[in-house]
């Protein structure tokens, strides 16, 4: 049986929201990724919602509206540092009540030359803030964030996940109609004469991951095999031409602000247009050491052949003609792809094959699911996917292909048919209620689960559903 979210008393503090001005809101906002926030604010804002209360003191939590990843999105972190401030100040003493500010959110621990910092306030129900767009940094900065806030986030630490007090969000799917249950789906083709895998999406540079593009080097000539990326030529393309780079170290911008435009159809991506340092060919050739075993001779081909970009209509079509959708960390260790491939899968397209990064403290792969995944609390990804360690993907994928290649119709009928009952928690509806769910409603349900266990003091004991997913862990 599928979970159905349960809630509880949920006051929504929206005093100080500070909208930015329409020219720095990004455009289609509602439908961004990081837009978890207003999907939320949302639903709690809709008429006689069962589990709004009007009156702080009432409620179990307490959501705080600041769009602090909008405001990421748009540039404007001062906004929301000046927004925290706000907050934690809590002038009218809705959050905190009975309980003065003293200047708690600026004290730095780790400078000795500033006061320590005064004891921590915990009056008042739990509250909740949404910042799923880490990329800008925590508008906290250093300090001390009180610890009965939680952090609604799109990937969190493993220690915090585990205490309840970050919380993982699925990103917003909210589009197209049939991939979020709004329509019925498009006919999708027998599963005998599907594609086996699906891989696509940002490779990054070498030196900020090199999970995706080993995953791509083993499966690129792969039968019954899609890999495609709209990067690979500039992130890793660009540095076939190390060795020409070298020759022309001296060469002015003609040179370098050019030379890479066959392999970076976005010409502000090419490595040596950048001048740090010593000039264009200093970023440019020190980034070259991270590409020195990369046998481009046999490998550039492929990746000028795979490197193509998908509009989405395509993408969803691919998605829906493969078996698996392999998705692995990228920049971040959390992805877009989670989401969607969640919801794909209920839809009846591909079923989700996650690359987990193993745990620094060893053990199995269900110890980091907390950090990356949404719902560990009930959600069984056994019930729904496959997994596969970082690690063991990067060295040899081989072993996990074949056991694709073997799984029957039959073998997979039953994840199937839990993708398509849990895909509500995965995408953001228009008209979902507490009676018919969606992620917002299944999102407030795992703050409120979370909010009753910090003030139960139940820190450190929340444990995956599905214990070590050693069943369906395949590498």
């Amino acid at each position: 049986m599928a979970h159905h979210p349960q809630g509880c008393k949920v006051y929504l503090y929206d005093d100080f929201t500070q909208t930015l001005p329409p020219r720095y809101t990004p455009r289609h906002w509602v439908h961004n990724q990081y837009a978890a926030e207003l999907w939320l604010q949302r639903s709690l804002q809709r008429a006689a919602h069962p589990w709004r209360v009007t009156e702080p003191r009432e409620a179990d939590l307490i959501y705080v509206v600041a769009n602090f990843s909008m405001r990421c999105v748009a540039g404007k972190m001062f906004s929301s540092r000046f927004m925290w401030q706000h907050t934690i100040k809590d002038t009218r003493g809705v959050l905190w009540p009975g309980e003065q500010w003293a200047n708690a959110s600026w004290v730095n621990e780790h400078n000795p030359k500033r006061r320590a910092a005064p004891p921590p306030r915990t009056r008042g129900a739990v509250k909740l803030v949404v910042y799923g767009y880490q990329f800008c940094g925590v508008p906290w900065l250093t300090s001390r964030i009180p610890p009965d806030v939680m952090v609604l986030k799109e990937y969190a630490q493993l220690s915090k996940a585990a205490a309840g007090v970050d919380l993982v969000s699925p990103f917003v799917v909210s589009r197209p109609a049939w991939l979020t249950g709004a329509e019925p789906p498009p006919p999708a083709p027998p599963w005998a004469s599907r594609g086996l895998i699906f891989f696509a999406g940002h490779i990054p540079k070498r030196y900020i991951s090199t999970t995706r593009y080993e995953l791509w080097r083993q499966l690129r000539n792969e039968p019954n095999v899609t890999a495609v990326s709209s990067t690979l030529s500039c992130t890793y393309g660009q540095f076939s031409l190390c060795d020409e780079g070298r020759k022309h170290r001296n060469a002015s911008f003609a040179y370098w602000g050019s030379m890479c435009h066959p392999f970076c159809p976005n010409a502000s991506k090419c490595t040596s247009s950048r001048k740090v340092g010593g000039g264009y060919s200093h970023n440019f050739l020190s980034s070259c050491r991270s590409y020195k075993h990369i046998d481009f001779k046999v490998e550039l081909p492929d990746m000028m052949r795979d490197s193509r970009r998908l509009d989405h209509t395509a993408y969803l079509q691919h998605t829906m003609s493969h078996r698996f959708c392999l998705i692995a960390p990228g920049d971040f260790v959390s992805t877009h792809k989670i989401s969607e491939a969640m919801a794909l899968g209920g839809a009846g397209g591909c079923i989700p094959l996650f690359v987990i990064p193993a745990s620094r403290a060893g053990g199995n792969l269900g110890h980091t699911l907390p950090s990356m995944l949404p719902y560990t609390r009930w959600l069984d990804y056994c019930t729904v996917a496959y997994l596969v360690s970082e690690p063991a993907a990067k060295k040899n994928f081989m072993p996990v292909y074949h056991k694709l290649a073997a799984l029957t119709e039959a073998d997979v009928a039953p994840k199937r048919e839990m993708l398509r009952r849990v895909r509500d928690a995965f995408v953001m509806r228009a008209n979902s209620s507490v009676e018919h769910p969606a992620a917002p409603e299944y999102m407030l349900d795992e703050a409120c689960n979370a909010a009753r266990s910090l003030r139960r003091r139940e820190q450190g004991l929340l444990q995956p559903a599905g214990g070590a997913h050693t069943s369906c862990t395949l590498g």
